[in-house]
């Protein structure tokens, strides 16, 4: 679960739309529902420090799919795409050494940033 506080950790946002960009920036943790827009849903990435955040009434609320965060995912949960999909924004963030919110690691930032 979110620890909500005003920490600024480094994140990976993926929006749903194709055209526009993925960004790497700062956010708290508090914020992790703004960026999704709703509860923020958790998605563990095995073998990393890190975890995706997205809308966790994704299917509910008919949120557009997120076919690269999808895909971003695969490459850690194989044949993840053949079960389920990423609906809506995607924020990826790295778990610090308190169990909470920390700085994406780097090599799954370069991952993320260049899935098309």
């Amino acid at each position: 679960m979110a620890k909500a506080d005003n920490r600024q950790v480094r994140v990976v946002i993926i929006p749903t739309g194709a055209t526009e960009p993925i960004q790497d920036t700062r956010i708290s943790g508090a914020s992790l529902g703004t960026v999704v827009g709703g509860t923020a849903g958790l998605l563990s990435l095995p073998g990393t420090t890190a975890q995706l955040y997205c809308n966790d009434n994704g299917r509910q609320l008919q949120l557009p799919p997120n076919p690269r965060a999808t895909r971003f995912v695969t490459h850690f949960i194989p044949h993840f795409a053949r079960a389920d999909m990423i609906l809506g924004p995607a924020v990826i963030i790295g778990v610090g050494d308190d169990g909470y919110e920390g700085d994406i690691p780097d090599d799954v930032a370069d991952l993320a940033l260049d899935i098309r």
